[in-house]
């Protein structure tokens, strides 16, 4: 029975994640359920895709997870192996969906005190209105007013 390492465990959840990329991994429902052969030609064809691009990363964990795919005789060990990388997938999501609610209910709790301090904050109609007629007047439009107004007591 070959032990599975954290690496090989890596290197297949590259394939069964809809998105290796993504921030919020998940796995495809029907990759689960993927042979061992298909599993090990999608990790041939993407050790075989890395080399001809020559892209320049270490394609020794993916050969080594080939390698020990293809000794594995038995296919409980195999699904034993498949059903560790969900469950830690899964564990994640779990994990982060948990720490994302507690963030919410601490923005919600939060949210209520700030609303009050801004109405507070507002001026009442009243005194806005009194400080419109107070200022001086600014820009093209009150100095239009202003002549028009002007213009007319002239009259």
């Amino acid at each position: 029975m070959t032990q599975p390492t954290n690496e090989m465990k890596w290197v297949i959840a590259q394939i069964l994640l809809i998105d290796p990329t993504s921030e919020h991994p998940r796995i495809h429902p029907k990759r689960t359920e993927m042979k061992k052969g298909q599993l090990t030609k999608r990790l041939e064809l993407l050790v075989q895709a890395y080399e001809e691009k020559n892209v320049p990363i270490d394609l020794e964990p993916y050969k080594e997870t080939i390698k020990t795919l293809r000794k594995m005789r038995m296919q409980g060990e195999y699904q034993t192996l498949i059903d560790e990388i969900v469950l830690g997938v899964s564990v994640a999501n779990q994990k982060e969906k948990q720490a994302k609610e507690a963030r919410k209910k601490m923005d919600q709790s939060t949210i209520p005190s700030s609303k009050k301090r801004e109405k507070k904050e507002e001026q009442s109609p009243i005194s806005i209105n009194e400080t419109e007629k107070t200022a001086p007047p600014k820009g093209w439009l009150s100095s239009l007013k202003s002549k028009v107004s002007l213009l007319k007591k002239s009259e």
